[in-house]
């Protein structure tokens, strides 16, 4: 005659059943982690390099528009930069001027070709355009920054030696570019990178045919 099974053996039967699914989990967390052990040079770091590039640009931003936010507003009067070398600023009429920094470096260095540029593009949109005055500011003596005036025609160059205008101006990247009509801002530029082709195009909003 056939015997009903008992409590004991269904308990036993139950924990049998439990130690087999704690192995079957041990053994796929085992799996599992082998696994991203052996991948993560591959997917780990690339999502981790990804982020931290994504926390860097956002901080960035919030840098930039913070030190946007200092920015002197538009019509304000600002200290023209003494002209050194190149011609005097005129007295009607824009000029762009652009902070270079220091002249040794990499910034400085580029800047003159990229004045240069930026001149004969303005020069080239209207004849009234073709007299604004592009103005390199170097953070240097006027003896130094003489030495890297450029031979080009309405390019000059100023010292700021201690960094005045530059604060004035809230320069706090280069090159930095402004037009300014009779010592007043017009336009300012707000990312860093611009070519001259667009400052030109912004310099050339605020021609006016009288001048």
């Amino acid at each position: 005659m056939d015997q009903m099974p008992t409590q004991g053996n269904g308990s036993s039967a139950a924990r049998q059943v439990n130690r087999g699914l704690m192995s079957t989990f041990v053994v796929a967390s085992a799996v599992c982690g082998a696994s991203l052990w052996v991948t993560w040079p591959w997917f780990g770091f690339p999502v981790r390099s990804r982020l931290d590039a994504w926390l860097i640009e956002r901080r960035e931003q919030s840098r930039r528009l913070r030190s946007l936010a200092q920015d002197p507003p538009v019509g304000v009067r600002l200290p023209e930069p003494s002209v050194v070398c190149g011609g005097p600023a005129p007295e009607r009429g824009l000029s762009v001027v652009v902070f270079a920094g220091v002249p040794s470096s990499c910034c400085g260095a580029s800047t003159v070709a990229f004045a240069e540029t930026l001149g004969r593009r303005i020069r080239g949109l209207s004849p009234e355009a073709a007299r604004t005055l592009v103005v390199i500011v170097y953070q240097a003596s006027p003896e130094l920054a003489r030495k890297h005036a450029p031979s080009a025609a309405r390019v000059g160059v100023a010292a700021d030696e201690h960094g005045e205008l530059a604060r004035s101006y809230n320069a706090f990247f280069l090159p930095r570019a402004y037009v300014l009509r009779q010592g007043r801002l017009q336009w300012a530029q707000t990312e860093p990178g611009l070519p001259p082709e667009t400052i030109a195009a912004a310099a050339w909003e605020f021609v006016d045919p009288s001048d």
